[in-house]
């Protein structure tokens, strides 16, 4: 299962819906410790490969400024994002987990995204 059809970021394809869904997770990681969002515009700009970059950072993750379809950093996201939805705001945040979700985890995440977005 692919939840993006291209890389986002430095040196990926960058198709407009995949960034604004990598823009849309990475503002509702940004959000949970600072009121300074990216624009959600489906553009990846400067602005939008520096939050990748720190959200890696922040995980543990290299820093390539790229979120690749099926890598961890997309996976890291996800599951902050299925956190956040399930109000579950007493876990650990992803930048203090070191492993990585599993595709099983990943795949019910992108379920349950699915499900709250009525498709």
């Amino acid at each position: 299962m692919r939840f993006i059809q291209g890389g986002v970021g430095r040196g990926g394809q960058n198709y407009t819906e995949d960034v604004r869904l990598i823009q849309l997770l990475l503002n509702d990681y940004v959000a949970r410790s600072t009121p300074y969002l990216i624009a959600v515009d489906g553009i990846a700009g400067s602005r939008t490969i520096e939050a990748i970059e720190q959200f890696q950072r922040g995980a543990g993750l290299p820093a390539t400024g790229v979120v690749e379809p099926a890598g961890p950093t997309l996976r890291f996201l996800v599951m902050g994002f299925i956190t956040s939805l399930a109000g579950d705001l007493t876990a650990a945040p992803p930048e203090a987990r070191r492993e990585h979700p599993s595709d099983e985890h990943v795949s019910d995440a992108l379920v349950y995204l699915a499900r709250a977005r009525g498709a």
